[in-house]
């Protein structure tokens, strides 16, 4: 991971649980949260999530992915969640809405970086 300022990781923990009540209620979800983070982290070099939970995130989106329906879906290559990684993608395969909900997101959460 990246070094965080310490507003970056102050903020982590209220991401993580807003991150997790919006997948727990609805597992259509994953694929935003993994996108949204996926981005942020290897285009923008900021994490929104910890490790433990993106790696979860990864889980649970492998597991549950013949069910999971969202129209982003085809952008996710299946076998990369196994390994817990956005990395094989690139800034111009992000959906441009994914790409505004990720800093809006977080600009939200923080108040200060964008």
């Amino acid at each position: 991971m990246p070094m965080q300022t310490e507003k970056q990781t102050k903020k982590r923990p209220n991401l993580d649980i807003l991150c997790l009540n919006a997948t727990n209620g609805n597992r259509n979800m994953l694929v935003p949260w993994y996108l949204m983070s996926s981005y942020l982290y290897y285009c923008e070099d900021i994490s929104i999530l910890s490790d433990e939970l993106y790696d979860v995130l990864c889980k649970r989106l492998h597991k549950h992915w013949g069910i999971v329906k969202h129209r982003h879906k085809h952008i996710i290559q299946q076998q990369y969640l196994v390994a817990g990684t956005g990395y094989y993608l690139s800034e111009k395969e992000y959906p441009n809405i994914c790409k505004g909900a990720a800093l809006r997101l977080l600009s939200r959460d923080s108040g200060t970086l964008f």
